[in-house]
């Protein structure tokens, strides 16, 4: 059977799935086994479907007619939507699963039917949404997308928080979608066809509309995806929305941005070297910056939504590497920002709903997410604790992971640029290579932090030692989920084979780069050895210490006799040596009373950090405009005859308008 074909009945079967389980209502047991089975078929056969179609490097489409006077049902595989479909069926199938079980453990609550229906609605969007081939379906695709996953944010609506979190989401979505619409209308005059293939055909090669185009395309694409400044909604909407919800947003939905920006790729070429050039700047602010206020957050959640907007960032510079690559005439370097930004979506969408997850254990078990109130937790819950430690491992891009890989490939494609023969070119190389790295090192401070403080020391607040594991429902996905991000690190080769052929399709040469493979072979071989070393190591150190009695103690106190939780690091007191040379990026705000004297009976001190571009700049501004334009109200007052005033006023003021263009 053709893998089209299958992908078009597991799109069907998520429909069909959500429609029986919000029919179903809230009879809590049959809903969730409704949902979790038509999720779990369609993901399994979807990723089998698109697995078999990139290493086939197949190409179909479909095209039937409809009655709506626009646009038309054009559908299409490439080894492009193969990959993304890949990402999306994998990710979403295993997040399913963990969906099952954290939902059973909240049996009983209001609007669980109506998420488990909008969740199967999510997916089936995404996936219409990368088999799209004419403008007017993609944006019917997008716009589901926005709206399903706004009810999914918003489903606890009663608080007040998270009813502003969505509010801020739908608009911010809109906004994006806007700028979309705009740039699909003006391509579909200009080759009169709202068909990608007609687009592609055009070549439209006039500068100044493509480059109009091409900005249009990463505002709206850009703003989905979370990247700076346009992410205001993104750290709003992931601590507000269930950890499931999160997990599939921030692992999956935010790269149907990234898919968008390289669909706009392939049908707007050639890619001049003005959008290598942004897509790089855009890339390492959103990564630097993301990466400071992850630092600096103290919720859980906000903590890997900031990192969401780093990793975003990452992958953005990766296109842009390949997009210098490709216009500059070097296809090594093309291929190897186009592979190890593809390569990352997969990696990061493994990790991301990884540590999504496991904080939802956390939240799970303990009704806190601020980093604050934690601490200890490794006693009573292991596994999360080891699942936890093993995703920041690859989020930090530590060896024998799969977030070394990615980032490796990047490394070497922005190295290999700046030996390039355009030296004018090299900066931007060389300033991509060096915001890398810095990431890299602030991304390692950021998550020392959030699992040194969540689950080692002491308990800081008495919800800790009531703690327990989560069921194995819950932890299960996840353990498959780090399964994963250690085979791809330990044996990047084999996953290679599945992002070549899509990141071929975006270079001018069919045939990657020949040294990669090997290099990724030595990789494995020294992946092993440290795995091999690592567990000696372990087992002399068990020998050892089997015929010995091992105590346990508490840590050197500096000094003082009676040590308490309360004496242990902060989130903030953390991070203040490594904010040292960011704070002008950060607002801090400090509150409390310090001690003035000797012998002081109380004493408080609090230190928090804004978002200077959203906390401090876009979300004000927006709330001013809206304030402004509720006194707009006194003009709908419910008098029909006024109402028929305006209208007449308006028709005159256009007829005066016409006489006047026309000279008449």
């Amino acid at each position: 059977m053709s893998p089209l074909v299958v992908v078009i009945a597991c799109v069907a079967l998520l429909l069909c799935s959500a429609l029986v389980s919000a029919l179903v209502g809230s009879r809590h047991k049959p809903s969730v086994a409704i949902a979790t089975s038509g999720s779990t078929l369609a993901c399994s056969l979807g990723t089998i479907a698109s697995i078999s179609a990139l290493l086939r490097a197949n190409s179909s489409s479909l095209r039937i007619a409809w009655t709506l006077p626009v646009g038309s049902f054009h559908i299409g595989l490439d080894p492009l939507t193969s990959y993304f479909l890949f990402v999306l069926f994998l990710v979403s199938g295993l997040t399913s699963l963990y969906a099952s079980g954290y939902l059973a453990a909240h049996a009983g609550q209001r609007g669980q039917a109506a998420q488990l229906s909008f969740l199967q609605l999510l997916l089936a969007s995404m996936a219409l949404l990368l088999l799209a081939r004419d403008g007017v379906l993609f944006l019917m695709a997008w716009e589901t997308m926005s709206i399903a996953s706004y009810f999914l944010v918003a489903s606890n609506h009663q608080d007040s928080e998270v009813a502003r979190a969505g509010l801020v989401y739908l608009v911010a979505s809109h906004l994006g979608t806007l700028c979309l619409f705009v740039a699909f209308a003006v391509l579909a005059q200009k080759t009169g066809s709202s068909d990608f293939t007609v687009w592609a055909q055009s070549k439209v090669k006039l500068a100044t509309s493509a480059n109009v185009l091409f900005v249009l395309a990463l505002l709206g694409f850009g703003t989905k995806a979370g990247l700076f400044p346009v992410h205001v909604w993104l750290p709003l909407a992931h601590p507000a929305a269930p950890s499931p919800v999160s997990a599939l947003m921030s692992g999956v939905m935010i790269k149907m941005g990234v898919y968008g920006l390289l669909r706009v790729l392939t049908l707007l070429t050639p890619a001049p070297t003005l959008w290598g050039e942004l897509l790089v700047g855009v890339g390492i602010v959103s990564g630097l910056l993301g990466a400071v206020l992850s630092l600096t957050q103290r919720d859980l959640k906000r903590v890997l939504a900031y990192s969401s907007v780093e990793n975003m960032g990452i992958i953005v510079t990766g296109l842009g590497i390949g997009v210098l690559g490709q216009s500059l005439g070097y296809p090594k370097v093309a291929f190897l920002g186009f592979a190890g930004a593809l390569l990352h979506v997969l990696n990061h969408a493994l990790f991301k709903s990884l540590l999504f997850q496991t904080v939802g254990n956390v939240l799970l078990a303990t009704g806190r997410r601020d980093i604050n109130d934690l601490g200890g937790l490794s006693k009573y819950m292991p596994v999360t604790s080891f699942l936890f430690l093993l995703g920041t491992l690859c989020l930090c891009g530590l060896p024998c992971t799969n977030g070394f890989i990615g980032e490796w490939l990047l490394y070497v494609g922005a190295f290999r640029g700046t030996a390039g023969p355009a030296p004018k070119f090299a900066v931007v190389f060389l300033a991509a290579l060096v915001a890398l790295a810095l990431m890299g090192g602030l991304a390692l401070a950021g998550f020392v932090k959030a699992y040194g403080l969540v689950f080692l020391g002491k308990p800081r607040s008495s919800a800790v030692p009531a703690a327990h594991e989560v069921r194995v429902t819950m932890t299960g996905p996840i353990g498959v989920a780090a399964a994963l991000c250690v085979g791809i690190g330990m044996a990047p080769n084999v996953v290679m084979r599945v992002v070549t052929p899509a990141a071929s399709s975006l270079t001018a040469s069919a045939s990657p780069d020949p040294m990669v493979m090997p290099m990724l072979d030595s990789i494995t071989r020294v992946a092993l050895a440290l795995v091999a070393v690592a567990t000696s190591l372990f087992i002399v150190r068990r020998l050892l210490l089997r015929n010995r009695l091992v105590t346990e103690s508490a840590t050197w106190g500096c000094g003082y006799a009676r040590p308490t939780a309360r004496m242990q690091y902060t989130s903030a007191s953390f991070v203040a040596p490594a904010l040292f040379v960011f704070r002008p990026l950060v607002a801090a705000q400090s509150k409390g009373k310090l001690p003035t004297k000797f012998f002081e009976q109380a004493g408080a001190y609090d230190e928090t950090y804004a978002d200077i571009v959203s906390d401090r700049g876009l979300l004000p501004a927006a709330a001013r405009f809206v304030r402004g334009a509720q006194r707009l109200r006194v003009l709908q007052h419910g008098r029909v005859q006024l109402y028929l005033v305006y209208v007449m006023a308006t028709l005159i003021g256009m007829l005066v308008w016409q006489l006047a263009t026309t000279g008449r």
